[in-house]
């Protein structure tokens, strides 16, 4: 019997792995992981498949010089958190916002060693060997570090998409939906006021938009933006301070 391990990362790239009798393929953030998930929820060390004659186990964490480092957010097979879990077939696991499925074949092993990120093809290559990972055509991705990432979409347009609220349950609780949209919203805000610095060099104009914006984002009554004249020796007045941008609601204007 030949195990495969289905997987789909948050970025919505998917393979597949052929787990080998014997190998230990770790999991994590990290490039150096066999299995490297794209995914701001996953620890960079955050666990481990151990495939043993014809048993397949998943552990949560890493191993170190003494002990056994468990990952932050933990690992869930069909929705149970596990520490420790010898796999069935149709097993799905849940690593941060990625779902890795188990499952069982009658085919022999077609992929002699463990593959790495860089060796995934995209589906259109010829000659793609039975089982080898694929990767949706319309998916581009590249290895710069995370830190270089823009953000080129607004909060609005990510909310729509289906997101693991909730990884004990498949629908989310009206708490969490609740603190969602607020989150959505103060990152809308933010996208916001990054294109107005992007685009508007007028002080007062941009002075004006942030403070629209902390009016929306927020419930406060008044909104003031003052500026101060500074002195020639860096010392500010505080009778020097003027309004440049001001926000109030209808009751309190």
């Amino acid at each position: 019997m030949n195990a495969i391990l289905k997987i789909t990362d948050a970025s919505g790239r998917s393979w597949e792995v052929n787990l080998l009798p014997g190998a230990v393929y770790n999991i994590g953030r990290a490039k150096d992981n066999d299995i490297v998930l794209n995914d701001r929820r996953v620890s960079r060390r955050h666990a481990h498949i151990v495939a043993e004659n014809s048993l397949v186990k998943i552990v949560d964490g890493f191993e170190t010089s003494d002990k056994i480092q468990r990952s932050v957010n933990g690992v869930f097979v069909n929705n149970v958190p596990h520490i420790e879990k010898t796999l069935a077939p149709n097993d799905q696991i849940i690593i941060g916002e990625s779902r890795l499925t188990f499952q069982k074949s009658t085919e022999p092993a077609a992929v002699a060693d463990i593959p790495k990120s860089s060796d995934i093809k995209t589906a259109s290559e010829p000659n793609n060997p039975v089982g080898a990972p694929e990767v949706p055509n319309r998916v581009k991705y590249n290895d710069r570090p995370l830190g270089h990432t823009q953000m080129q979409i607004s909060a609005g347009e990510i909310i729509g998409q289906r997101s693991n609220l909730s990884l004990e349950m498949e629908i989310a609780a009206p708490e969490e939906l609740k603190d969602l949209r607020r989150k959505a919203k103060a990152l809308d805000l933010l996208y916001e006021m990054s294109k107005t610095l992007g685009t508007v060099f007028d002080l007062k104009e941009i002075f004006v938009k942030a403070t629209d914006l902390i009016f929306r984002g927020t419930p406060a009554e008044r909104v003031v933006a003052l500026l101060a004249n500074e002195m020639i020796d860096g010392k500010i007045l505080d009778y020097s301070l003027y309004p440049i941008a001001v926000r109030a609601r209808p009751d309190f204007e």
